[in-house]
């Protein structure tokens, strides 16, 4: 009986818990080229590359180097750490 219980609720958590890895991609291209770029939108590109990281290796680089570039131009040292942590993560 309980080996029946411990079954179920392995099952439950293996195809009832959707996965967070999935990377949100509609309307982020909207987000990233309205206006000029600020803080927000290096931190919006840093928090995709992040969630993208497992299943589109090829983007979320992309996004992180973007980020990075944005973050030098705007000297935002902090966009700018978190996005080179983020590549050596990638690259590792």
């Amino acid at each position: 009986m309980k080996s029946k219980i411990i079954f179920l609720l392995f099952l439950i958590l293996c195809f009832g818990l959707k996965s967070k890895s999935e990377c949100e991609l509609p309307g982020i291209n909207q987000k990233i080229q309205s206006g000029k770029p600020d803080t927000s939108q290096v931190n919006l590109l840093l928090q995709t590359a992040w969630e993208c990281r497992k299943s589109h290796i090829d983007t979320a680089i992309y996004f992180t180097e973007m980020a990075v570039k944005q973050s030098i131009t705007l000297k935002y040292i902090k966009g700018e750490a978190r996005g080179l942590f983020i590549l050596g993560t990638l690259y590792h």
